[in-house]
């Protein structure tokens, strides 16, 4: 099993960073503001549940904004 950027072992990695050469964990993605700066080292495993929460989150969004814009 591969290690996280941290030298963890994780349970559930929710992508991998070429960048440093390990997985990466919601809270150390979350901490290295890979989305945040569009990190294009970052690889989604997009099978995992935290992207899919994020897509709904995302669509709900536009919802709400289209809603108050009608």
């Amino acid at each position: 099993m591969e290690k996280t950027i941290y030298g963890g072992k994780p349970n559930n990695p929710v992508g991998y960073c070429c960048l440093h050469c390990g997985l990466l964990t919601v809270k150390e993605m979350k901490r290295k503001n890979c989305l945040g700066k569009q990190c294009r080292h970052l690889k989604r495993f997009e099978d995992h549940e935290y992207w899919r929460q994020r897509r709904i989150a995302k669509e709900r969004k536009n919802i709400s904004r289209n809603e108050i814009r009608a």
